[in-house]
């Protein structure tokens, strides 16, 4: 009766010791997949796998692999704290293929591993368990390492590929919320670039518009008498300015059927040479349309830049005295 009894004593032991091992197990991959389920993209997942998967797959390095930036056929850790991990690259073969296509794959001997045991030559690097997490266009496998041979058996290979089977879905869905926000981020983007052009594109016509109005102050065109325009020009003008300026006057020369304009230059500040070149061809232009400059308000500076260059026209001393001349 002692024996049965310390037989079903032993029963349960082992039983709860199961139960103890099962939920151990349950809750390291649960842990796991919280840490997918909070991270905020593909990238923070990496280091946190790494680390979190510890209690579960019972490896003492673990690094997770993707493409290399510098060249995309091989994969290589991103974030790596030993210096033999951090250089090691997988090229294309035949084992990282089966692995990358989803299959969980224990290595119980790096040395007798060809495709490996070149690049993870080390005391520390004897077995090692792969797990793949890849998505579409987004190769990854995590690869665990022990430094003792055999480590990792069935009952991890069968963890790994339960763990990945969940994993990679979740993965898959925080891809998809991380492509989602970047295309709400880019779509804000550029709607905020179009309120900007547009803004932009207001302030420039009120500019414009402003400059229009200053340049018609500067230089109006005024209808004094039958066919007799008057132009003041005030302030200094650029060559630019001018231009405008001709431009008005030729509307108005057409418009109003002028024979004489005046060009009131008592206001005028401007000595420059292309300046003064540009009323002379002013005056030509009037007289192509059938009309005539003449000049009032001269300065002597004035009077002497429009000599040096070469224009001729009549002037007189004031606007007054233009006006009575052409009443004559």
């Amino acid at each position: 009766m002692s024996e049965e009894f310390n037989e079903h004593i032993e029963r349960l032991e082992q039983a709860l010791a199961t139960e103890r091992e099962q939920r151990q197990t349950s809750e390291a991959a649960l842990a796991g997949l919280r840490l997918i389920a909070t991270a905020k993209d593909l990238d923070a997942t990496d280091r946190a796998l790494c680390e979190g998967l510890r209690p579960l797959l019972a490896y003492e390095r673990a690094v997770m692999l993707r493409a290399d930036p510098k060249d995309p056929d091989l994969l290589g850790p991103r974030d790596a704290e030993d210096p033999q991990l951090r250089a090691f690259r997988w090229p294309p073969g035949r084992l990282r293929d089966r692995v990358a296509k989803g299959q969980t794959v224990a290595l119980y001997d790096l040395r007798k591993v060809p495709e490996l045991a070149p690049r993870l030559d080390a005391p520390a690097f004897r077995s090692m368990l792969c797990m793949p997490l890849s998505l579409p266009n987004r190769p990854a496998i995590l690869i665990g390492l022990h430094s003792e041979p055999g480590f990792f058996g069935s009952h991890y290979v069968a963890l790994a590929r339960s763990f990945a089977a969940t994993a990679v879905r979740m993965l898959e869905s925080l891809d998809a919320r991380a492509r989602d926000q970047q295309r709400l981020l880019a779509e804000e983007h550029a709607r905020s670039l179009t309120r900007t052009n547009e803004a932009l594109r207001e302030q420039l016509e009120t500019i414009q518009s402003q400059r229009q109005e200053i340049q018609r102050l500067r230089a109006p065109v005024l209808l004094v008498a039958e066919r007799t325009l008057v132009i003041p020009l005030i302030g200094a003008l650029d060559p630019g300015d001018l231009a405008e300026v001709t431009e008005s006057l030729l509307d108005a020369l057409v418009a109003h059927r002028a024979r004489t304009v005046i060009l009131d230059l008592t206001g005028f500040e401007s000595h420059d040479a292309g300046v003064t070149a540009r009323l002379g061809a002013l005056a030509r232009t009037t007289a192509m349309l059938g009309g005539r400059c003449v000049l009032s308000g001269l300065r002597p500076a004035v009077a002497l830049a429009l000599s040096v260059a070469g224009v001729d026209m009549p002037a007189y001393a004031s606007l007054a005295a233009a006006l009575v001349a052409q009443r004559a």
